[in-house]
């Protein structure tokens, strides 16, 4: 998977952990334990995304292995 592809993923996974955080939060006032859980795992998906995001690796197939 080439470097471009694994930063969209990331992105998108981001906004995905900022919308759950979002919708975990107006869920408190109905459900709070439910709300607390989806809290809890919009923030471990959007730090896990941000730190895939500055992580930087090389691409496998980009790397040639001398022989």
């Amino acid at each position: 998977m080439n470097l471009n592809r694994r930063k969209s993923i990331s992105v998108g996974m981001l906004l995905v952990g900022y919308s759950a955080l979002i919708a975990g939060l107006f869920g408190l006032a109905v459900q709070p334990l439910i709300g607390v859980l989806v809290v809890l795992g919009g923030m471990a998906l959007s730090i896990c995304s941000a730190a895939e995001l500055v992580q930087e690796r090389p691409d496998p197939d980009s790397v040639s292995q001398g022989k």
